[in-house]
């Protein structure tokens, strides 16, 4: 019997010293190279024939290259001990001990398989982990120009086939333990096999994750199916199928834990995935998982209350904005030209309301926005123009003195300290227009002359926009000796225009 090393967690070449002084190899039955779970990323996927990764010096061992969604006409790239490109192609027929990886472009390296070609007279061929209710089976195989008259399977150290095979229908933890072979050529004669330490494990329940979380309607989903192993490396062989609401959404079984939904629509609809070993017909579900597809959100519409876009300063307005679609939540954001005037984090579908008590600095535009996890869309603007009503203007006199000389030079100004413009300004002299004058920025108008005798009497200045008209206190003129001097007494008994 063989003497047996410690078995690593790492797919490598359990070695033991036999009687014979021959090195052997141990066992890995796989069919499907799934070593790393749970899967996140595509993976390459190896699959060989015969199903065996020990085997005898000269027998040949078909790999083949496997991609998620990858036709089997693209080329892969091999590595042997994952470092050393060795050959390009789909299938690759190796013929040296060691470990090989495979890769797609777009893939992810395949885990590896490691094969050991071996100048043993006899190997034993079997799993060294499987799950409860696995099928198994040993095989003891001498070299071909070795016969035996007979083969005996041990499991520690105790008979259980005396033949060349041992079947497990149903794998238990019973099971578990160190099995050998033996050949007996004659009497005196025997050679001994490597030793397979076989592993039963339960297996752990699947579970279902969606990429991205949080899917936008209408794009692609990947639903991936992980199973925890109680190694990361071990050789189970597992498979997998995706359903959605119970039926099979067409993948059946594979060996790939990944299945891609092109386009997704519905958030009503339930996925779920069941996993099971090659060697096992009973499978296991994960749970059930409602996918929350996210749906953008729709142009908001932006209203304003009341109507009318030229409001009185002072008047208050309100701004209204609502999206009709979107998955909630929804961030709405009102604008003032690009100043941000406030945001609302809302969880339903009431509309969002932001109020102003206007003044002259409201006046532009106004938009407002709406953001959720599937993206972002901005309104229609809105104009302001705020009507700021005219201020009674200030009627005053350049140079300031009470008196002057007939032919001097004089000058009016009218000034309003607030208005919408355009403003017309006009100065009155005994109620009739002496001069006017349109500004369109506002501010104030000034009108100069020449003093003349006919100038004696009252004047005021009056100011207009599309919202009104206001007028002055007025002034008097009085020209005395060719002299002209002003009355400043704000309550004159000049008569002034009707309005």
């Amino acid at each position: 019997m063989c003497d047996v090393q410690t078995v690593s967690s790492k797919p490598a070449v359990t070695r033991g010293d036999c009687s014979s002084g021959v090195i052997l190899g141990q066992v890995f039955m796989l069919r499907w190279a799934l070593l790393l779970v749970p899967a996140t990323v595509s993976k390459s996927v190896i699959s060989f024939s015969p199903l065996w990764t020990l085997v005898f010096q000269g027998e040949r061992v078909t790999l083949t290259c496997n991609g998620f969604d990858f036709p089997s006409s693209r080329k892969a790239i091999w590595y042997y001990e994952k470092s050393t490109k060795q050959h390009t192609g789909h299938t690759f027929r190796p013929s040296v001990s060691g470990c090989y990886s495979c890769q797609f472009q777009d893939l992810a390296l395949s885990n590896p398989v490691c094969l050991t070609f071996t100048s043993a007279p006899l190997i034993l061929q079997g799993p060294t982990s499987v799950f409860q209710g696995d099928s198994v089976v040993l095989k003891c195989r001498t070299r071909s120009n070795l016969k035996v008259k007979y083969s005996i399977i041990y499991k520690n150290d105790k008979v259980v086939s005396n033949g060349s095979t041992f079947n497990i229908p149903q794998a238990s933890r019973e099971n578990i333990g160190y099995y050998t072979c033996k050949g007996v050529k004659g009497p005196m004669e025997s050679f001994s096999s490597n030793t397979v330490h076989i592993n039963v494990e339960g297996f752990p329940t699947p579970v279902l994750t969606v990429r991205p979380l949080k899917p936008v309607v209408g794009s692609l989903v990947t639903l991936i199916c992980e199973i925890q192993l109680f190694s990361p490396n071990t050789d189970i062989q597992l498979q997998f199928q995706f359903f959605k609401n119970k039926q099979d959404l067409g993948s059946g079984w594979s060996p790939f834990p990944e299945f891609k939904i092109p386009a997704i629509y519905q958030t009503s609809d339930f996925y779920s995935c069941k996993a099971k070993s090659v060697t096992s017909e009973t499978w296991h579900e994960s749970n059930e998982v409602q996918i929350p597809v996210h749906i953008p959100v729709s142009k908001p519409v932006l209203t304003l209350t009341p109507e009318d876009s030229t409001p009185l300063e002072g008047d208050k307005v309100t701004f209204s904005c609502k999206a009709q679609r979107g998955s909630l939540p929804i961030l709405y954001q009102f604008y003032h030209d690009e100043d941000l005037l406030k945001e609302a984090n809302v969880s339903n579908w009431k509309a969002v309301y932001v109020s102003l008590i206007v003044t002259a600095k409201d006046s532009g535009s106004y938009h407002c926005s709406a953001h959720n996890d599937a993206g972002s869309q901005r309104s229609q603007a809105v104009t302001l123009h705020i009507r700021v009503p005219l201020s009674q203007p200030v009627l005053t006199l350049t140079p300031p003195v009470t008196q002057v000389f007939e032919g001097d030079m004089v000058t009016f100004r009218c000034e309003s300290s607030k208005g919408s413009p355009p403003i017309l300004y006009k100065l009155w002299h005994n109620n009739v227009v002496l001069g006017s004058q349109s500004n369109p920025h506002g501010g104030s108008a000034s009108f100069s002359f020449t003093v003349i005798s006919k100038y004696s009497g009252g004047y005021y200045c009056t100011v207009q926009n599309a919202w009104g008209q206001k007028y002055s206190e007025s002034r008097s003129l009085i020209i005395v000796a060719n002299q002209l001097f002003i009355d400043l007494n704000p309550h004159s008994d000049l008569a002034q225009p009707d309005s």
